[in-house]
């Protein structure tokens, strides 16, 4: 996913088998990097088979991502919204809403009529009153999770580079990642790093949170996806925004459950520049209670968290404010 390109349908099994050994053997990532190859491939390969040689080819694939990315969270308008903000940023293919948002919505009904469970999503702070000082404090965490977003970017693309150029054997520098994951697995005596780590996520969001806890999931997704094993950096960006959020906001006054939420939104808008589908899945996930105070944390994490992006193939159709060319 990180590279947004096409992978051949034929591949899929590959993907989906790397996907559950990284996660069977300890390793920090999420499953939607290839859920959204998956959806992507998938609906690529049905818009060979219709339109090869028309640009519906396209939105079949983006329909694709949609889908996989609704059934495995549960967020159908999140993501139909998300997959066609991502491309391009500042620019939308509005002809592919309505298809995304129908394919989203049908995945997200068939994930439940199928049984798939749901996840427990629960804001444990309302008691807060959304005003000004509220306010304020939502543009505090912003503020932290474009820092944050900064920091994961730069680390991943970083590390990536630094593994390869370093372990230039592939299979050697897998097994090195493996060994370095469950070296300090065993040091911190814990496996919250481990995997996806929602239990730590749903811990923050009821205002449980260690202070340091952002800085390890972003220290084992690197060396996890750096060496080689295939996961996604969307749940670790939960992760990440989530247990910041719940550290920072009861210095900036603000509860810390409500803290998390607004952190796990802003980190993922600042990693993704997806700032319209991150409001969305504020609502979705919380409800829109707090959606002023949502939207705060989201768009400033966006525009101060500058051009950079998880994703290689991502580009910039306008310069964000204050970041001209």
């Amino acid at each position: 996913m990180r590279t947004q390109g096409h992978v051949p349908v034929l591949m899929a099994p590959a993907i989906f088998l790397s996907t559950v050994l990284t996660h069977l053997l300890g390793g920090s990532a999420g499953r939607e990097g290839a859920a959204l190859q998956l959806g992507g491939s998938l609906g690529a390969y049905v818009g060979d088979l219709t339109h090869p040689k028309s640009d519906s080819r396209r939105i079949f694939e983006l329909c694709g991502m949609a889908a996989l990315f609704s059934a495995l969270f549960g967020t159908p308008l999140t993501a139909a919204v998300f997959v066609i903000e991502i491309i391009e940023v500042g620019r939308i293919n509005y002809r592919a809403f309505l298809p995304c948002v129908v394919s989203a919505v049908t995945a997200a009904l068939m994930a439940r009529l199928v049984g798939v469970p749901e996840e427990p999503w629960y804001l444990a702070d309302r008691l807060q009153a959304v005003d000004a000082i509220s306010s304020l404090q939502a543009v505090g965490v912003g503020i932290c999770c474009a820092v944050a977003s900064i920091l994961f970017c730069s680390v991943m693309h970083i590390s990536g580079k630094t593994f390869r150029h370093v372990v230039k054997n592939d299979y050697l520098r897998i097994a090195l990642g493996g060994v370095l994951v469950v070296l300090m697995s065993l040091m911190l005596g814990t496996r919250d790093y481990n995997g996806g780590g929602m239990h730590v996520i749903f811990a923050a969001l009821g205002g449980q949170a260690d202070p340091w806890a952002f800085l390890l999931k972003l220290l084992f997704t690197a060396v996890t996806l750096s060496a080689g094993f295939k996961g996604g950096e969307i749940v670790p960006s939960f992760f990440i925004g989530a247990t910041l959020g719940c550290t920072v906001a009861p210095l900036l006054g603000m509860a810390p459950g409500l803290g998390a939420a607004l952190g796990l939104v802003g980190v993922f808008c600042g990693v993704t520049n997806a700032p319209l589908a991150a409001t969305l899945l504020s609502i979705e996930l919380f409800g829109a209670e707090y959606l002023p105070l949502f939207g705060l944390c989201a768009a400033v994490s966006f525009m101060l968290s500058g051009h950079f992006s998880l994703y290689h193939a991502q580009t910039f159709a306008e310069p964000k404010l204050g970041h001209e060319e």
